[in-house]
């Protein structure tokens, strides 16, 4: 596991793509949207169970913040803020629009809503295998701890 660390203060003086218009927190009215992005992850991971509409609802219900990526009235990405410890968990897009600055839209967007909160550092981990998203993360301004 790669463990990574973010100093909020270093992302205020940037911009935000165009892009993260596609971004939003996620409300209540986009579930029926989750169920299925949440099949299309699961059949593309191939992990049965990986991740299921209880998970999402236990942690949103715990306090965890899920921001959506959402193009063509689907959503087509997320990523979790863990309000306990102030990690970003699961970065995820599906397979059309990876390689596209989604991704790094997505942690940028998670970030500021962190800092909006008072978060002033925040953390990842990343499995040691996925290069792309530690190189992601590090292109971004991540320092690995």
């Amino acid at each position: 596991m790669v463990y990574l660390k973010y100093r909020i203060n270093k992302l205020e003086k940037e911009k935000l793509s165009p892009q993260c218009n596609n971004i939003s927190k996620f409300t209540n009215e986009d579930e029926y949207k989750l169920v299925r992005a949440i099949e299309v992850f699961n059949n593309e991971i191939k992990w049965e169970g990986m991740w299921t509409l209880d998970i999402a609802r236990s942690r949103l219900a715990s306090g965890w913040i899920l921001n959506i990526l959402q193009l063509e009235n689907q959503i087509q990405g997320w990523t979790w803020l863990d309000m306990d410890l102030y990690y970003i968990r699961n970065v995820y897009v599906s397979k059309p629009y990876r390689n596209k600055g989604w991704g790094k839209n997505l942690v940028k967007a998670t970030t500021l809503e962190a800092n909006r909160i008072g978060v002033n550092e925040i953390y990842s981990e990343v499995d040691e295998w996925n290069l792309p998203s530690i190189n992601m993360f590090r292109n971004i301004g991540w320092e690995e701890v």
